[in-house]
C-alpha cells in the first residue's frame, strides 16, 4: 500500500490531505483524526466518541462529528467548504450567549448539519438554571428552536427531546425534524418554514387503519430524518412496527409487518427498541429490518421512486469478497443505513472472522467497498481494526462521497474521494495499460470533471495519481 501527502492552501489555512488507496475500497482521506490539533488551537483530538455510536453527518456538502480533545473539553466540528472549523464546544460560550452549551453526545445524540447550518440537541443556561432545547445555528446565528418548559404543537409542553441512548435531530436548509415527549405525547415534531408543527404522536391514527401510534423508539435513541420538508421516521403500533414518512403534507407507509417484503417474505421487525432510525433523500428512504425469510442479521432496504428494493442481505455476496457473505448490518446495535438521492451506504460485518467488517455503498446500482479491515488506514501503516456497527455507529453518504468512523492505530473520521478508480481501461485489473494511460494523460486537465487519470481529484494527473495506481496494482 502506497500513501501520499497533499499540501494546498485553503481560506489561509494550511491543510494536509493523506489519501489511501485500496485495491478493495475507494480511495480514502482524512476528516480528522487523533493526533491532529483542533481547528480553534485549544488541544489535539484524542477521540471521536466512536464507542458511543456518534456518527459523522453529511449535508450541503459539510461533514460533521463529536470530537473530544486532550483538555478535557468535546464538542462538535465540521468539515465546510474543505476547511475544518470548530462549531461549538463544551467550555466555550457560542456568540451570543454568556454559558457554554451542555451537550448529550456521551450518548449518542450526534449534530447534524446542511451546508453551514446545524442542529443538535443539548442544554442552556438561564436565569433559571439548565433547561433542555434543540439549538441550532441557521445563516450564523444561534437560536433554541424548541425548549422544555414551553408549549408544543400537540397541546402540550415539551418535557425532554433525548431519551437515554440519545435521539438525535435532522436538518435539511432551515428546516428541522426531531423526537420529543411532551405532557401530552411522546410525538415526532418538525419546525418547518420557521414554525413548529406536530408530525405523530401517540394520539395520531397510523395510516391504513390500524389504530394510533403508540411509541417512536425515542427512549432507544430512535430518530427521525428530514429532507426538504418530507420526514421519515420509525414507529410501533398494536399491528407491530413500520417505517412511516410525511411527504407532501401527509402520512403514508413505506413499510411495516403487513408488508411484503422485495425478499418474498414479510417484514419482521424494524429495530425501533434498538435505535435503528431510517434516513430520507427527497422522498427515497433506506432502513433496516428483518423479513420473515431472514430473521438472522437484518438486510438493508431502500424506497426509491416508489417502490421497495433490497440493497443487501445475508444472501448477498460482498463486492470483491471472493465469495464472502454479509453476515449482519448492525442493526440490532442502532447502526443504520444513509441514503443521497437513490445511493445508500451502510455499515456491515462480513461471515469472516469476529472482526471482519466493512463500509460499503450501493452507488450508481452497484454495490462497493468503501473501506474494510484489509484497507489501511490513511496515514496509518495498519489496516482498519474496527468500524463500530455493534455499538451502533453508522456511515453518511451525499452524492457518492461516503463519510465513517473507524479505527486503527488511532480513531479518525474519514471520507472516501469518487472517481479514483484506478482501473482506467476497464479490464478489471490495475497494470500496465492502465500506468500508459496515466502517463499520457500527464500534466494539467484539460476538464477537471472529465480527467479519469486523476485519481485525486485537484485537476492534475501527476506523481499522486502515479503512486495510488501502483498502490492498487494487480
Amino acid at each position: 500500500m502506497i500513501h501520499t501527502s497533499l499540501r494546498s492552501v485553503h481560506r489561509g489555512c494550511l491543510l494536509i490531505v493523506i489519501l489511501c488507496a485500496s485495491a478493495r475500497g475507494d480511495t480514502l482521506r482524512i476528516v480528522a483524526d487523533t493526533g491532529m490539533q483542533s481547528p480553534d488551537g485549544g488541544g489535539v483530538f484524542i477521540s471521536f466518541s466512536l464507542l458511543n455510536g456518534n456518527s459523522p453527518v453529511m449535508g450541503g456538502g459539510s461533514t460533521i462529528f463529536v470530537g473530544h480533545r486532550d483538555n478535557g473539553d468535546n464538542g462538535a466540528y465540521a468539515e465546510i467548504g474543505g476547511e475544518l472549523v470548530s462549531i461549538m464546544n463544551s467550555s466555550r460560550p457560542p456568540p451570543g450567549f454568556d454559558q457554554p452549551f451542555g451537550n448529550n453526545f456521551f450518548s449518542g445524540s450526534h449534530p447534524a448539519i446542511d451546508g453551514e447550518n446545524v442542529v443538535f440537541s443539548g442544554t442552556g443556561q438561564d436565569e433559571f438554571g439548565a433547561f433542555q432545547a434543540i439549538w441550532a445555528r441557521i445563516d450564523d446565528v444561534w437560536r433554541s428552536i424548541a425548549r422544555c418548559d414551553e408549549p408544543a404543537p400537540d397541546g402540550g409542553i415539551f418535557v425532554t427531546f433525548r431519551g437515554p441512548f440519545g435521539v438525535s435531530p435532522s436538518i435539511s436548509g432551515e428546516n428541522i425534524a426531531f423526537g420529543a415527549v411532551t405532557t401530552m405525547s411522546r410525538g415526532i415534531f418538525a419546525y418547518i418554514d420557521g414554525s413548529l408543527q406536530l408530525i405523530a404522536n401517540t394520539n395520531t391514527p397510523v395510516p391504513g387503519g390500524r389504530g394510533t401510534f403508540l411509541n417512536f423508539g425515542l427512549l432507544s435513541g430512535t430518530s427521525p430524518s428530514i429532507s426538504g420538508s418530507n420526514v421519515a421516521f420509525g414507529g410501533c403500533t398494536e399491528a407491530g412496527q413500520g417505517i412511516y414518512a410525511y411527504i407532501d403534507g401527509s402520512l403514508r407507509v413505506i413499510a411495516d409487518t403487513n408488508t411484503r417484503s422485495p425478499d418474498g417474505g414479510m417484514f419482521h421487525i424494524f429495530a425501533m427498541h434498538e435505535g435503528a432510525s431510517p434516513a430520507i433523500s427527497g422522498q427515497n428512504i433506506a432502513f433496516g429490518a428483518t423479513t420473515t425469510n431472514d430473521f438472522s442479521g437484518h438486510a438493508i432496504f431502500a424506497y426509491i421512486d416508489g417502490s421497495l428494493q433490497l440493497i443487501a442481505d445475508n444472501y448477498t455476496e460482498v463486492p470483491g469478497g471472493g465469495g464472502e457473505l454479509f453476515a449482519h448490518f448492525g442493526m440490532y446495535s442502532g447502526a443504520e443505513p444513509s441514503i443521497s438521492g437513490e445511493n445508500v451506504a451502510f455499515s456491515a460485518k462480513v461471515d469472516k472472522g469476529f472482526f471482519a467488517s466493512g463500509i460499503y455503498a450501493f452507488i450508481d446500482g452497484a454495490l462497493r467497498t468503501i473501506a474494510d479491515s484489509n484497507t489501511i488506514v490513511p496515514g496509518r501503516d495498519v489496516p482498519f481494526s474496527h468500524f463500530y456497527l455493534t455499538l451502533g455507529l453508522s456511515t453518511a453518504i451525499e452524492g457518492d462521497v461516503v463519510a465513517f468512523g473507524g479505527a486503527g492505530g488511532g480513531e479518525g473520521i474519514y471520507a472516501s474521494v469518487p472517481g479514483s478508480n484506478p482501473d482506467l481501461d476497464g479490464d478489471g485489473s490495475v497494470g500496465v495499460k492502465d500506468l500508459l494511460l496515466l502517463l499520457g494523460n500527464w500534466g494539467p486537465c484539460k476538464e477537471c470533471d472529465n480527467c479519469q487519470a486523476d485519481l485525486d481529484g485537484d485537476c492534475t494527473v501527476g506523481v499522486a495519481d502515479l503512486l495510488i495506481l501502483l498502490g492498487n496494482w494487480g
